[in-house]
């Protein structure tokens, strides 16, 4: 609902869904929300869907770097262990 909240403000204070700012991923879905063509329900479920598969494109871009890297978001030990890695590479 926060997300919901600010779209509302925004609008308020006059941003349009043209603008740019409003073409990311959880804002733009909620044009036809607003538009009162689509329920809150499925405006979620389409937010939902783009992210996993921007989610998605992001994994196939990264996958054709060698140097990526790729660590469990719980595993501290080894984040811990590359950002020094890189710190002290730089």
């Amino acid at each position: 609902m926060g997300l919901l909240d600010e779209i509302k403000m925004l609008l308020a204070n006059g941003v349009k869904f043209e603008n740019q700012s409003m073409q990311a991923i959880g804002y733009k879905e909620f044009k036809d929300y607003f538009d009162g063509t689509q329920t809150l329900e499925k405006t979620i479920e389409i937010i939902k869907q783009n992210s996993r598969n921007y989610a998605k494109r992001q994994l196939t871009w990264f996958r054709k770097y060698d140097f990526a890297k790729w660590l469990a978001p719980s595993d501290n030990l080894g984040i811990e262990k590359q950002v020094k890695a890189f710190l002290e590479g730089v």
